[in-house]
């Protein structure tokens, strides 16, 4: 989790930073499963990419392999892949800015993964708003 928060931290900041010297921040990481382990001793290698900007958050595709080097006919295994969202926030006032958004997807690979991006942005929100219905009012 550690791994998969930094790498798409790393990402967001870029994208970011022309906007603000303010670090973003994680608004979501969705579904987290682990497909295999890595033991002490295996390398992880951590891959991530921005896939959309919507406004003044930011989608980010991480992926996580494994490899053992002193088996190297077991080639790279898959270990996680996710999506996590970052929020652009103004380092005076905390509120959210605007990012410049990406360059329009180059090939079908990454146009695939804008359209998904904007899929998966409704389910968030979806389930965002499904769970603040069951938080208590504030006054």
């Amino acid at each position: 989790m550690k791994e998969l928060d930094l790498a798409a931290f790393a990402v967001a900041t870029r994208l970011s930073r022309s906007t603000s010297r303010a670090p973003p921040v994680t608004a979501a990481i969705d579904d987290v499963v682990f497909l295999r382990p890595v033991r002490v001793g295996q390398v992880m290698t951590v891959t991530s990419q921005a896939t959309r900007v919507f406004g003044s958050s930011m989608e980010v595709n991480v992926v996580i392999e494994g490899e053992d080097l002193n088996r190297p006919q077991w080639g790279r295994w898959p270990v996680l892949r996710s999506h996590a969202t970052f929020v652009a926030l103004d380092e005076t006032t905390g509120r959210p800015v605007h990012v410049p958004p990406l360059t329009d997807p180059a090939n079908e690979a990454e146009a695939i993964a804008f359209e998904g991006a904007g899929r998966r942005r409704e389910e968030r929100l979806l389930r965002r708003a499904a769970l603040q219905a069951l938080l208590p009012e504030q006054r």
